[in-house]
């Protein structure tokens, strides 16, 4: 429904991005739910500005880091991951990259490069193009530079340097993180 216009005119005119965020907000829905809401949330985002600019204006925003911050071995990595493309897409614009950035967020966003027993790159990545769509705001550098968000970057580069696409991802951070 996302990729034809007029059907995901008549979802937007139904609320369904608010709807959206609280099936993700709920913590007594299964995380098979969840996840599935935050996916068609993600490819609402993608194509639809308006509802970027919704999300971090409805005080709902925080759902995110709700998600993030309750990450372990337990949770559906595909839950986080779509989180992560979330943010991804609301720091791609101007407007919502500003209004989103906190230090639980950025908090939150470093927490995704935790070692678990099971492999985690692909979280890792997109927790890191992440931090890469919200580094152009002074905001996120401070703290990362508090939460010592290059040295956690880091040290997920030096445990797995065999991911070329998590590598090209880590150095876009570190470049711009350094640049600074």
């Amino acid at each position: 429904l996302t990729q034809d216009y007029q059907a995901l005119q008549q979802m937007l005119e139904q609320d369904i991005v608010r709807d959206l965020l609280i099936v993700m907000a709920d913590p007594d829905r299964a995380w098979d739910s969840r996840t599935a809401a935050t996916r068609a949330l993600f490819e609402i985002l993608q194509r639809d500005v308006d509802s970027c600019n919704f999300v971090v204006e409805s005080g709902m925003k925080d759902v995110f880091e709700s998600i993030l911050s309750q990450y372990d071995e337990k949770m559906p990595a595909l839950a986080l991951i779509m989180t992560c493309n979330c943010i991804t897409v609301l720091g791609s614009h101007p407007a919502t990259r500003k209004k989103v950035v906190s230090p639980s967020l950025i908090s939150s966003l470093l927490g995704c490069f935790r070692e678990l027993p099971e492999d985690t790159m692909p979280l890792k990545l997109s927790a890191c193009e992440a931090l890469c769509g919200l580094l152009s705001e002074p905001e996120t550098r401070h703290y990362l530079r508090i939460l010592n968000g290059l040295e956690t970057v880091w040290s997920a580069v030096t445990q797995r340097p065999n991911n070329i696409q998590f590598l090209q991802s880590a150095a876009t951070f570190l470049h711009t993180k350094v640049k600074e």
